[in-house]
């Protein structure tokens, strides 16, 4: 219980520790010995860029962020390439919140030369018995047994909570160098707290990319407009289809999809529609999936009673399996 101002807080008591431990950590990396590179030795980034990053590595734990098409991960492969010849590639690890932004951050590090393979926090931090009676599972990496790299760099840093994030600080060696990078505009985290926000709100070093490097035409910089709460035009790639009611957009957006087809497009396999929510509107994600299984599949009319997918429809699988291949059955 604290009583702040007049009032009674109750705190759940995991999550407070969790708060605890990543406070106490951050306060603890100030005290270290920053053997970050000279940043203006890193070469093919902006001055922009090289600024910012300066900014970012202004203390053994800093956070690179940015909207999209900034370059936060092109400017981090930078980086990585020069502390690579310093430390070696080995002493690197790189880390994601899901395995999908993990093969992701892998893909371009390669296509920037570097032949690192990032993995999963979960996977870095390994599994072990928690210390003490409890008996329950914990992560084997902590304050006994820190990861033995000397370099940690963490992608998609939005998505980490509370708990994971306390968990990578209890990892890190003393003195080993700790680069988030992330947007705190894009996917929050599932758990508890926004950890990555209020990092960067209590001082931790933080360097924000703002040039837009990514060819993305419209897209990319519609999305800066709109976090900058500014107007923007429709481009060359990004066209705006005024509707005044569901039903019209619902008959827009069909329209559209199938004048794919005009462009040498597949009207199912080539183009993907997104939505804002998953239910609770005539234009949530279960909704608008059986609009489109209809007008798109014809075989989706006659499947089995009960049975949601027919031949033909295109599946985007959102969970973790491992399945028999067919010839095996």
């Amino acid at each position: 219980l604290v009583s702040e101002g007049g009032s009674v807080w109750v705190a759940e008591g995991r999550k407070a520790w969790c708060e605890q431990v990543l406070a106490d950590k951050v306060v603890d990396s100030y005290s270290e010995i920053v053997t970050w590179p000279d940043v203006s030795a890193i070469e093919e980034i902006t001055d922009h860029q090289r600024e910012q990053l300066r900014s970012a590595t202004g203390g053994t734990l800093g956070i690179l962020g940015g909207g999209p098409g900034t370059g936060k991960t092109y400017t981090a492969a930078r980086m990585i390439a020069v502390l690579a010849e310093q430390f070696g590639v080995d002493q690197i690890a790189v880390g994601a919140p899901t395995g999908k932004a993990a093969v992701r951050i892998t893909e371009a590090m390669n296509a920037y030369g570097l032949s690192l393979r990032a993995r999963t926090w979960h996977s870095l931090l390994g599994i072990g018995k928690s210390s003490g009676d409890s008996g329950n599972w914990g992560f084997a990496h902590n304050e006994s047994d820190p990861l033995e790299f000397r370099v940690l760099v963490g992608d998609e840093s939005s998505m980490l909570d509370t708990n994971l994030m306390a968990s990578i600080l209890r990892a890190r060696a003393p003195g080993t160098l700790l680069l988030l990078i992330g947007d705190v505009h894009q996917l929050p985290p599932v758990g508890h707290g926004a950890p990555l926000r209020d990092l960067i709100a209590a001082g931790v070093p933080y360097g924000e990319l703002s040039e837009i490097k990514r060819n993305s035409g419209g897209i990319v910089e519609a999305c800066a407009a709109i976090r900058t709460g500014t107007r923007w035009q429709p481009g060359t790639n990004l066209v705006g289809i005024e509707s005044s009611s569901p039903e019209q957009q619902i008959e827009s957006l069909i329209a559209t999809i199938k004048s794919a087809s005009a462009h040498g497009l597949d009207p199912i396999w080539d183009v993907q529609p997104v939505v804002a929510v998953n239910a609770k509107s005539p234009l949530a994600r279960k909704a608008v999936n059986e609009v489109l299984q209809r007008e798109l599949n014809p075989a989706s009319r006659n499947r089995p009673r009960g049975q949601p997918f027919a031949v033909g429809d295109k599946v985007v699988n959102l969970k973790n399996g491992f399945f028999k291949p067919l010839d095996s059955l």
